[in-house]
């Protein structure tokens, strides 16, 4: 059995994964909100992936730590831990300080001269892209920066703990187009994921496919490129379960982040081309979620976590709906 652990309302991305791509899983597989554990239960056996932490509130990501604990204590196989993970802000000053990306990330309040533009601004936990097109001097980012806070009701809390001001780099190959790279890794397991190739520098789904772009992508999937730069930064990372996006700038490899809770698979139906290699890559990645499974597991006895434990987590779900109502 595995076990799909995500915030409650992102449980598509294994679950589109499974539909569309591995339903020789649907019968081995579940998918949990965290919202929705039965904590008063014994853990399930088989595998257990934690994932989506960039999306949980520091509350939920202490709970999700002790869930982790609880969940090794009991003999379980469990890949994704809270404890270990740097968030994107963090991963991204690591990897400038690590000398592998020439970009920075700041905060609002690391804002300062030493700032070099053109910069986007993004937020830390979500997968949207740029707010907007790039932001070319000082004038034009206090601009927007006023303007999100007024979009933002001056959640000033919120704005300077998950805005990010990132100097923007030139990652466009020398036929003008822009390519992401991108694996996942699956525990021990490190899967080619895609080449998208796109008009747009914000490149999340593949706006170009030619038979020349899918040769492109058939040669990557077959022998990735820079993979001991990734298994290098998944580790600085402490991610055990995710997607990795990069590009190149002058030749050098520039990461662009990791998704605890990434697609696996495309959401969608794929370009014709590009469906052969597509169906390909979803065996190879359902096969890595089977080669973690456990063989045997032991015997799991008790609840998962204590009654006043269980008493505090449903207190910080009610919080949580609060601060954000599409929670359950």
């Amino acid at each position: 059995m595995i076990t799909y652990y995500a915030t409650s309302p992102h449980g598509y991305t294994f679950r589109k994964f499974v539909d569309s791509w591995a339903p020789e899983l649907a019968e081995q597989s579940r998918v949990v909100g965290y919202s929705e554990i039965d904590l008063a239960s014994p853990p399930a056996p088989g595998l257990h992936v934690l994932t989506d932490f960039e999306r949980l509130l520091p509350p939920e990501r202490a709970f999700v730590r002790r869930l982790h604990r609880r969940l090794q204590g009991a003999g379980r196989r469990v890949i994704g831990d809270p404890g270990r993970w740097l968030g994107r802000h963090a991963l991204l000053e690591r990897l400038h300080a690590e000398g592998i990306n020439d970009f920075r990330a700041y905060t609002v309040d690391e804002l300062g001269p030493h700032v070099r533009f053109p910069v986007f601004l993004r937020w830390a936990n979500a997968h949207d892209g740029s707010l907007g097109e790039p932001v070319l001097d000082q004038t034009e980012l206090e601009a927007r920066l006023a303007r999100i806070a007024r979009d933002h009701h001056r959640r000033w809390r919120w704005i300077r703990d998950q805005l990010l001001v990132v100097e923007k780099v030139d990652a466009r190959s020398p036929d003008g187009l822009f390519r992401k790279y991108s694996i996942a890794r699956i525990g021990s397991e490190f899967v080619p994921r895609h080449v998208e190739v796109s008009g747009n520098w914000v490149t999340k789904y593949p706006s170009v496919v030619t038979p020349a772009t899918v040769a492109e992508e058939e040669a990557f999937l077959a022998e990735p490129q820079d993979l001991d730069l990734v298994r290098r930064v998944f580790d600085l990372a402490g991610i055990e379960f995710g997607r990795i996006d990069w590009g190149y700038a002058d030749g050098r490899a520039q990461i662009w982040e990791i998704n605890t809770n990434p697609m696996l698979a495309p959401g969608g139906v794929p370009h014709e081309l590009r469906e052969p290699s597509q169906r390909r890559l979803a065996g190879l990645t359902a096969q890595a979620l089977l080669s973690q499974v456990p063989a045997a597991d032991v015997a799991a006895r008790g609840k998962l976590v204590p009654a006043y434990e269980r008493w505090v987590w449903n207190g910080v779900n009610r919080g949580s709906r609060r601060w954000d109502p599409r929670r359950r």
